[in-house]
């Protein structure tokens, strides 16, 4: 089974879990706002999921309105301390928003294979032609910009006129962006 990581309530399909092991919290667990730490088993009534044995760690946090909150994590990683299972959850985020700006930069939408090494190709060529991309223009690279670059290292247009086309268009933004602005300031 693949490791994962969800977020309880447990699945109302299970009327009840069992813990069948207290796991014993660390200073580095209570410092990271580690509750509780147990294994545990899922049941229902009706027996007919067969689910490896599962880690419930209870973490306590402060929410934007500063209100004390606990979440807790299910996962099946048994080998990696309570901490740093909430730690990896906590920057779970930044891996989102990674993935967004990918999908908005680089008009990414869907893994072109299946495999570990074809992803993380694909990955890399994205992330290098969006790094090119703002090396040539000197700035953060924009779904046109992308484009613009991708024509020019398909060999579809020239280099330079490229980096004018891309210069060209991102005044064109600042312009409108500055009227927008004066209209919204009146």
């Amino acid at each position: 089974m693949p490791k994962r990581f969800l977020t309880a309530p447990v699945y109302p399909a299970f009327a009840w879990f069992f813990s069948f092991a207290i796991n014993p919290l660390t200073e580095e667990d209570v410092k990271e706002g580690i509750i509780s730490d147990h294994h545990i088993e899922l049941k229902n009534s009706q027996k007919k999921h067969d689910l490896p044995t599962l880690r419930l760690i209870t973490v306590a946090y402060t929410d934007r309105e500063d209100q004390a909150r606990e979440m807790l994590l299910l996962t099946t990683l048994m080998d990696i301390p309570a901490w740093m299972i909430a730690v990896i959850y906590q920057h779970r985020w930044q891996v989102e928003l990674f993935f967004r700006w990918l999908k908005t930069s680089a008009h990414f939408s869907h893994f072109f294979s299946e495999s570990e090494s074809g992803m993380t190709l694909q990955v890399n060529v994205m992330m290098i032609a969006l790094l090119l991309i703002a090396i040539d223009t000197g700035a953060r690279p924009s779904r046109y910009d992308y484009a613009i670059m991708s024509d020019v290292y398909s060999g579809e247009t020239d280099f330079d006129v490229g980096l004018k086309i891309a210069a060209r268009r991102r005044k064109e933004r600042q312009r409108a962006a500055d009227l927008a602005r004066k209209k919204r300031n009146k």
